[in-house]
C-alpha cells in the first residue's frame, strides 16, 4: 500500500514540474464540450448520472447541467493564469493533508456471510409480527404467485398512450441546401458527388454523414467490407502515423467510424442497396479540421 501511495504522489509531483500541455488541456476541453452538446438516446441518463454527485454532496443538481456557464468560466480563468490547473494539484492534492485510503480485501466467506444477516434480518422481522400479520402475509404471497402463473390479461387502460389523434398530422419541410466546401471542392467536381446540408438547431454541433455505394463492388471483395471498415480511421493518414491520427481525430472529432449498411431498394422488394456509411461530427468552430480529415483518409 505504501509502494502505490508513493508511486501516485511521485506521478502528481512530476506533472506539477512539468506542467500541462495547452494542446491536452485544449482536447479535453474540445472533449468535453463535445460530451455534453452531443444528443443521444442515454443523454437524460448522462445528466443524471453527473448531477447525482452534486446532489449527494448537497449541493444543486443544476448546477451540474449548466456546463457551458462552468466551462466558459474555466476557458476565461484559463486565458488569464495558464498555470491554474498546477495551483490547484497543488493545493488541493498535494498540499491536501485530509486523505483516506481504502483497502479492499477479498472475503470467502461473503456469500455466507450475507445469507446469515438476510436471515438474521428475517427472524427479526418475524419476531415483531403476530399470527395473524403472518397470516396476511402469506396469503398475500400466495395471490401474487397465482397473478402472476395465470396468462392474466393486464389492464393496460391505467399505463399512459398516445394515440394518433394526439399527433399533428401536418407535415413539416425542411430547406435542403446543395453545398461545395474549399479543400472539397475539386474532388466533389471531378467526382460529381451530391452534398447537401440542413441547418438546424443542433446545440452547436455539426454532424457529418456519408453514404459510398458498394453495390457494384466485386463479391470477392465484400467479404474485406468489415475489416475495411475497422480500420479505415484508426490506421492513420497523409502525413499521420496511426498515433498522431488518433490525437488529431480527438482534437476536433468525434463519432468518426465507417460502418456496413443495407438498404431495401425502394421499388424493388428483391433487391437491396449496399453502402460503407462514413460518419463524424463535431463542433461548429471545427467542421473545416473534421473535413480537411475526411480529405487525408479519401485521399492519402
Amino acid at each position: 500500500i505504501e509502494k502505490v501511495e508513493i508511486i501516485i504522489k511521485k506521478t502528481f509531483e512530476n506533472v506539477l514540474m512539468e506542467g500541462f500541455e495547452e494542446e491536452h488541456v485544449s482536447d479535453l476541453i474540445n472533449t468535453l464540450e463535445l460530451k455534453f452538446k452531443h444528443i443521444s438516446t442515454k443523454r437524460g441518463l448522462d445528466f443524471l448520472l453527473h448531477t447525482s454527485s452534486l446532489w449527494c454532496h448537497d449541493f444543486s443538481p443544476v448546477d451540474g447541467i449548466r456546463f457551458q456557464f462552468l466551462l466558459n468560466r474555466f476557458k476565461q480563468d484559463y486565458d488569464i493564469n495558464p498555470g491554474i490547473l498546477c495551483e490547484f494539484l497543488k493545493k488541493e492534492i498535494l498540499k491536501n493533508t485530509h486523505k483516506i485510503t481504502h483497502i479492499f480485501k477479498p472475503n470467502e466467506d461473503y456469500k455466507s456471510k450475507i445469507d446469515r444477516e438476510l436471515n438474521s434480518l428475517l427472524k427479526a422481522r418475524l419476531e415483531t409480527l403476530n399470527q395473524d400479520d403472518q397470516d396476511k402475509i402469506y396469503d398475500q404471497g400466495l395471490e401474487l404467485k397465482k397473478n402472476q402463473e395465470e396468462s392474466k390479461l393486464e389492464n393496460i387502460d391505467t399505463l399512459p398512450v398516445i394515440k394518433l389523434t394526439d399527433m399533428n398530422r401536418k407535415q413539416y419541410s425542411y430547406e435542403v441546401n446543395q453545398l461545395c466546401i474549399g479543400e472539397l471542392q475539386n474532388i466533389l467536381k471531378q467526382g460529381h458527388v451530391p452534398v447537401q446540408f440542413c441547418i438546424r438547431p443542433t446545440g452547436g454541433v455539426t454532424y457529418f454523414n456519408c453514404l459510398l455505394n458498394v453495390s457494384n463492388l466485386p463479391y470477392i471483395l465484400k467479404s474485406y467490407l468489415p475489416l475495411f471498415c475497422a480500420i479505415l480511421t484508426d490506421i492513420g493518414a497523409g502525413n499521420y502515423n496511426h498515433k498522431e491520427f488518433s490525437s488529431r481525430k480527438k482534437k476536433f472529432v468525434r463519432g468518426m467510424q465507417a460502418s456496413i449498411q443495407i438498404v431495401p431498394h425502394h421499388t424493388n422488394p428483391r433487391d437491396v442497396n449496399e453502402f460503407v456509411k462514413l460518419s463524424s461530427y463535431c463542433l461548429n468552430e471545427n467542421v473545416k479540421e473534421m473535413l480537411s480529415i475526411w480529405v487525408d483518409v479519401f485521399n492519402k
